[in-house]
């Protein structure tokens, strides 16, 4: 395969003059500027409005951590934030109480479950975060027992596999606002269930936190492959990350980082690493985080041949982490091979691939759902379709790569450039604004 590449002609123009340093992944300076906006709490839209928050879970990933980061924005531009603590009963807070630490993390306060309706009616606006059957639940007893609240309630959707969640969703058209994290979530919905009124496209944002951490030479390191404990982590640098992972210089080094499961993609793309890995200019390795636990880690390695061990190494294989900025400066290119569960959609948005893309990583994804949204082919990455068939286009991608590491430098560079410009908070809370200055205005209307 013959990779077109004259669309690049003049960002490595650019980044030849440019470069001042020439070893390959040096992280890019991020100045604060660079992810600042332009509200203050002095005219932000946000200040004084009260905001409650449903969500099915605490973690450092995916729908919930989004939501605690938005929180915290809304609470920097002077709005009022309330979570209702989604673990029920005492028992269950036991278990669960070292989630509850994400949300101190970003100073969003916790109400129990049994004061959600006192604070239903004292809010400006309430965000289902994701039509999990926990959500859609209390969502369902919200609306027999207060069905005003309709006209200030956002159901937040960041699910593409519709047909897992349609048994949770009928009321989903009731919602003031439906928020969409792409439009192939959208797309995906309404082929579905039909028009869905009063919806909206929001692509999230990177958070500003894990722009700080991607401006650093050096960043916290989980040491410890099977621990999710944020103890186990000191400062490293690219090669101290790399020597730890046991790569070295002349190693090209591929991250995926998500949730690993089938529908992730990630054990096909350890197939189809290991099939050419020796036949490239440089030996290809895998970092995999994102195992859900210890065990399922050691299963997945148990299972794998010795092609992929070649590849994959138990000390490049996590279970998922609070702290990940430092894979993203040890790594060489990041891969979102995201496939779906049986329609192919790929990933409903995808903030790691964005997160990489910041870091100034080449970045390479499925050409479905909202990857295909954020990497720009060619000009920010390079897109591939799902499937096995697409794993051979994307070997060839990465042939290409390792034989052309200058490519690789300038379209990370550029990939970096597109996601601070198009991807930044400011434009996120705008579009919030925009969405909910609407719903409020409807709802003084009704009163």
């Amino acid at each position: 395969m013959r990779l077109a590449h004259y669309s690049l002609k003049a960002v490595l123009k650019r980044w030849k003059n440019s470069r001042k340093n020439k070893q390959f992944g040096r992280p890019h300076p991020i100045q604060m500027a660079d992810i600042a906006h332009n509200n203050s709490k002095g005219d932000s839209y946000f200040k004084g409005k009260s905001f409650l928050l449903l969500t099915h879970e605490l973690s450092y990933t995916g729908a919930p951590l989004l939501l605690m980061e938005t929180a915290q924005m809304l609470i920097e531009e002077g709005a009022t934030v309330k979570l209702v603590n989604p673990y029920r009963g005492r028992k269950r807070w036991s278990l669960r109480r070292n989630r509850l630490a994400v949300a101190r993390e970003h100073s969003v306060p916790l109400v129990p479950f049994s004061s959600i309706l006192r604070h239903l009616a004292t809010s400006d606006f309430i965000i289902a975060n994701t039509v999990t059957e926990t959500v859609m639940t209390i969502v369902d007893e919200i609306i027999q027992q207060a069905p005003e609240t309709t006209a200030k309630l956002i159901i937040w959707v960041h699910e593409i596999d519709v047909e897992r969640y349609l048994p949770y969703t009928a009321n989903i058209k009731c919602a003031a606002l439906t928020v969409f994290d792409s439009q192939a979530c959208k797309d995906a919905w309404e082929n579905c269930i039909g028009s869905v009124q009063n919806s909206v496209v929001i692509h999230p944002s990177i958070s500003p936190r894990m722009l700080v951490k991607l401006s650093q030479c050096r960043a916290e390191f989980p040491h410890v492959p099977t621990s999710r404990n944020p103890t186990n982590t000191h400062p490293a640098s690219r090669e101290e990350i790399r020597s730890v992972l046991g790569v070295d210089d002349s190693d090209f080094l591929v991250l995926c980082l998500g949730t690993v499961e089938d529908r992730k993609g990630q054990a096909l793309l350890l197939d189809t690493l290991s099939q050419f890995s020796s036949h490239c200019d440089r030996p290809i390795k895998l970092c995999l985080v994102g195992f859900k636990n210890a065990r399922k880690r050691k299963q997945f390695i148990k299972n794998m041949s010795d092609s992929e061990r070649k590849v994959l190494s138990s000390e490049r294989a996590y279970v998922w982490q609070s702290e990940i900025a430092a894979f993203y400066l040890g790594a060489d290119a990041f891969v979102m091979n995201s496939q779906g569960e049986n329609k192919g959609r790929g990933e409903c948005f995808g903030r790691v691939t964005l997160e990489a893309m910041a870091a100034g990583r080449i970045v390479l994804g499925t050409s479905v759902g909202g990857t295909k949204e954020i990497i720009k082919h060619e000009n920010s990455g390079y897109l591939f379709p799902p499937g096995v068939e697409g794993q051979t286009i994307l070997t060839d991608q990465i042939k290409y790569l390792t034989k052309n590491p200058e490519v690789a430098a300038a379209l990370g560079s550029a990939a970096r450039k597109y996601a601070l410009e198009v991807f930044d908070q400011s434009r996120f809370l705008k579009e919030f604004e925009v969405s909910f200055s609407k719903i409020l205005q409807n709802h003084r209307n009704l009163g």
